[in-house]
C-alpha cells in the first residue's frame, strides 16, 4: 500500500533556544573579535526569530570533549529546549562533537544526518559526505550538531526548522511522562 499523505498544521517551535559555537580560535578570542569573525551564530538568530523563537544566547567552546559536554550538560540543567551546535563535525583530529556529544544522546534523529550528508552531496559534491552532523534528544532537550561553515548551518536549518515546532512538543510530551 502506497504512502498516503497527510496534511498536519505546523507547530510552531517554542521553548528556550541556546547556540554553541566549537571552535578553537572563537572560545580564545575576546568578544570583541568574536563579532568581527563569528559568521554562524547571527544565522542562527535570525533563522531562530524568523521560526517564531527568541532570545537564543550565544557560547563558545574549544574542541575538546570535556568542555563541550559540560556545556551541553548545562543547557540541559538550564531547561534549553533547543540547542544549535555549530563545529567540530569534520574528521580532523581536532573535531571531538560527535564524540562528546552521542553518549549523552537518549534517542538520535538518524534521518537528520542522512538527509544532511544527501543534499551537501548534491550541493558540493562527494566533499559533501565528509561530515558527521546529527540531531537528537537529550532527555527534553533537542539538539542539532552541524559543522561550522555558515552555509552547511543555513542547510541544517532549512532541514530541520520545519519540523523543530513537532519535534520540540515530543520532547514537551517526554518530559510530561517523565515527572
Amino acid at each position: 500500500m502506497p504512502w498516503v499523505s497527510k496534511s498536519h498544521d505546523p507547530i510552531p517551535p517554542s521553548g528556550k533556544s541556546r547556540i554553541l559555537i566549537v571552535s578553537d580560535t572563537l572560545s580564545s578570542v575576546s568578544s570583541e573579535n568574536r563579532i568581527t569573525l563569528d559568521k554562524t551564530s547571527p544565522l542562527v538568530v535570525q533563522a531562530l526569530t524568523n521560526a517564531g523563537m527568541s532570545g537564543a544566547e550565544t557560547e563558545y567552546v574549544p574542541d575538546e570533549i570535556l568542555a563541550i559536554r559540560s556545556k551541553v550538560l548545562r543547557a540541559l540543567e538550564e531547561k534549553i529546549s533547543f540547542l544549535v551546535i555549530s563545529g567540530g563535525t569534520g574528521f580532523s583530529p581536532r573535531d571531538v562533537t560527535p564524540e562528546a556529544v552521542k553518549p549523552l544522546i537518549d534517542r538520535e534523529l538518524e534521518g537528520f544526518g542522512e538527509e544532511f550528508r544527501r543534499q551537501s552531496i548534491s550541493a558540493i559534491g562527494s566533499k559533501g559526505m565528509i561530515s558527521r552532523a546529527f540531531a537528537g534528544f537529550i532527555d527534553s532537550m533537542f539538539l542539532v550538531a552541524l559543522p561550522g561553515n555558515p552555509k552547511a548551518v543555513e542547510l541544517g536549518l532549512e532541514i530541520m526548522l520545519p519540523v523543530l515546532g513537532h519535534l520540540l512538543k515530543l520532547a514537551r510530551n517526554q518530559n510530561e511522562r517523565q515527572e
